[in-house]
């Protein structure tokens, strides 16, 4: 029988990446969702990478969770070309990549 391992003993630095097109409305709950995370705090990061928003979700990120690492795109990507910038700036050893209108499970 296989055991589980425990959440202490994970070693994998995982970047947690979403990609933000004028999506101030879902970060509020998606961001806090990353704060309240199991996972030991120092084996992962949070990325948010904004594909050229207008509305205030870069301000909104920086004000109220300066944890969280923006990549800034000067245009729109879109989904797939978005994932890939934010992991080529990650220092992960795991991707997850999530939806910005996802509220994760503290487990």
């Amino acid at each position: 029988m296989r055991k589980k391992k425990s959440l202490e003993a994970m070693k994998d630095f995982v970047s947690i990446i979403t990609v933000n097109y004028n999506g101030r409305r879902f970060l509020e709950d998606f961001l806090r969702s990353t704060r309240a995370l199991k996972y030991p705090k120092n084996n992962y990061e949070v990325i948010v990478v904004d594909n050229g928003s207008t509305d205030d979700s870069l301000k909104f990120v920086r004000k109220n969770f300066p944890e969280v690492r923006i990549v800034k795109s000067a245009s729109n990507l879109g989904f797939g070309r978005g994932n890939n910038l934010g992991m080529k700036n990650a220092k992960g050893d795991l991707f997850f990549l999530v939806n910005n209108d996802t509220a994760l499970n503290q487990d």
